[in-house]
């Protein structure tokens, strides 16, 4: 008969604390008998009596189960400074290779790399084992092997000219909606990956009889759009601002009015668009193509097309044509920066690229043997495998890579913190993100007399006012008789009688004297015109504050107009 198996219990931290600290208070009780009484395994209680002051000296949350410190241990005792060399080098934009990782650690901690070595069977297996061990390390901290891409411009200017065009972008754009803001760019689409090596056995050659060095090409047009909101076609087909996806206009290479126009083009799925080049590539009459039959039938509105620094798109007659026939307008972006600032290249071609692979792997191949595929059947082929991976790209994945590109300061999202003094950040419902906030103080002059800005929090708690009522209290600062207009959602509390003033709330008028209702309503609408001219002044400020979060440099910040409302209220 096979012995009972014992049922595993898991016990959480806060489970054991309890128990332990009840033993502590019976007095002449075995252990064994504690044990039996609470229906403890005794191997589990000797384990929890050996680590008796770790536990509950222990500051973990009492729902885990466990006290931390568990997991791989690091065998390379200076990972930091390892790290930290290898971010070095890649933020001066050098190569990081294994061989320099090696030659770091042999000049700054020879001991202990001559005692790693020692430990290995001979030389050869040290040396392996010491180059896998760093090349484990790299990957462990988010290190990979990728093909260097040379830039015109270091990370350090790319960095500037990024947050200095998002501010830019958005001064000049803050008032278009999401919806009427476009990003378009021309990506290479191959039939199948050309081989650039071949697998060949140890010791025997490595030629082959020919080499094929070009896979068949074409080239998709993608459109994307900011706001997330349906196009006018089916939403499977169209990406903007909003996160929406336009048509595809796939680019063939042939000649224009040639047999592939006229024979194939209306064999290929409906619902996009397709146009014959000599080369597959954008040029102005493909450009005009694009403008008439993908763009125009998606634009309602005045709009604002993105687009990189391509001869055609930033040409004269571009920009005529759709200021004149879209009402829109041609935005370039800065030269060599597409990497950065543009959404298209920040966002969606690295996942349409992986995509593209895993769909090519994932097709059914009908060939007999070697047959090969015609190029009518591989131009097909790559045009529905493109449309099927066009459509899994998701609405979260466009509008994420607008905000990564073209961040909005004045929304700018940061890591919501964890500590519970400063969760009024999740202020009024705000559960999914934090915003960093100001608070501007207006003068009757029309100039800014305090202020606060990039403060993380809710709109205007008491954290984010109170230098503002210390000022108000001090009576060197603040002359008698003089305070503050503000909103009804202003902190106010007793200290402050008679320093801020807000207009009246709902039900406020009806607890009042009648004698008194006149003149308290009178007031009430005099600051609230005060208070709506202060919310005209905050517009003017709009484009400091997309400046400010975006960490671009801005001069001073002294003097704003507001309206002239201001100086005509009554007060």
């Amino acid at each position: 008969m096979r012995p009972r198996k014992r049922n595993q219990n898991r016990y959480k931290n806060e489970e054991r604390k309890f128990f332990l600290n009840k033993f502590k208070a019976t007095h002449g009780v075995s252990e064994r008998q504690f044990c039996r009484d609470n229906k403890l395994a005794f191997s589990t209680w000797q384990g929890w009596r050996t680590n008796e002051a770790k536990i509950l000296a222990s500051k973990r949350h009492g729902r885990l189960a466990t006290l931390g410190g568990q997991g791989l241990r690091e065998l390379i005792p200076f990972k930091n400074e390892l790290l930290a060399f290898m971010r070095d080098r890649r933020g001066t934009e050098r190569y990081v290779r294994v061989f320099h990782l090696m030659r770091w650690v042999k000049r700054h901690h020879r001991p202990w790399l001559v005692d790693y070595l020692s430990t290995k069977k001979n030389d050869a297996v040290g040396y392996n084992s010491f180059r896998t061990l760093l090349l484990r390390f790299s990957y462990r901290h988010r290190f990979r092997h990728r093909v260097p891409c040379k830039s015109k411009l270091s990370q350090q200017v790319l960095d500037d000219v990024w947050l200095g065009y998002a501010a830019s972008f958005w001064n000049k754009y803050s008032e278009y909606d999401k919806s009427q803001i476009l990003n378009v760019d021309e990506t290479g689409v191959f039939y199948d990956m050309p081989p650039g090596k071949t697998l060949a056995e140890i010791g025997m050659s490595s030629k082959v009889s020919d080499g094929e060095k070009h896979s068949d090409r074409l080239t998709a047009v993608l459109t994307i759009r900011a706001d997330g909101k349906r196009s006018l076609y089916d939403v499977s087909l169209c990406l903007h601002c909003t996160g929406v996806k336009l048509p595809l206009l796939f680019i063939l290479k042939g000649q224009p009015g040639g047999v592939i126009e006229r024979q194939e083009l209306d064999t290929y799925p409906r619902g996009h668009h397709y146009a014959v080049q000599t080369n597959a590539w954008m040029d102005e009459r493909v450009w005009s193509i694009y403008l008439d039959e993908v763009l125009a039938p998606q634009v309602e509105d005045a709009s604002v097309l993105l687009v990189d620094n391509l001869a055609c798109h930033v040409s004269d007659s571009s920009y005529d044509k759709v200021a004149e026939t879209l009402f829109s307008v041609v935005e370039p972006l800065p030269p060599n920066s597409t990497s950065r600032c543009q959404p298209l290249d920040v966002g969606v071609m690295g996942p349409l690229k992986a995509m593209l692979k895993t769909a090519w792997l994932l097709e059914e191949d009908d060939r007999i043997g070697d047959e090969v595929f015609t190029a009518q059947e591989k131009r097909l082929a790559m045009v529905k495998r493109t449309i099927s991976v066009w459509e899994k790209i998701s609405t979260q994945t466009i509008v994420k890579s607008f905000e990564k590109a073209i961040p909005n300061g004045k929304n700018y999202r940061v890591k919501a913190p964890t500590a519970s003094d400063l969760q009024n950040a999740y202020y009024n419902g705000w559960l999914h993100c934090t915003f960093v906030t100001g608070t501007l103080l207006f003068g009757a002059d029309s100039t800014i007399v305090w202020g606060r800005h990039k403060f993380v929090g809710s709109w205007n708690d008491v954290d984010t006012s109170s230098p503002l009522r210390a000022n108000l209290l001090d009576e060197m600062l603040t002359l008698r008789g003089h305070g503050v207009v503000s909103d009804s959602a202003f902190p106010v509390s007793r200290s402050m009688l008679g320093k801020i003033r807000t207009p009246l709330k709902d039900g406020d008028l009806d607890c009042a004297s009648p004698e008194c209702r006149a003149g308290l309503s009178h007031m009430s609408a005099t600051l609230t015109s005060v208070q709506q001219a202060a919310e005209w002044g905050m517009g003017t400020t709009e484009k400091v504050y997309a400046s400010y979060y975006s960490h671009y440099r801005v001069t001073r910040l002294t003097r704003f107009a507001t309206s002239k409302n201001f100086h005509d209220a009554e007060f």
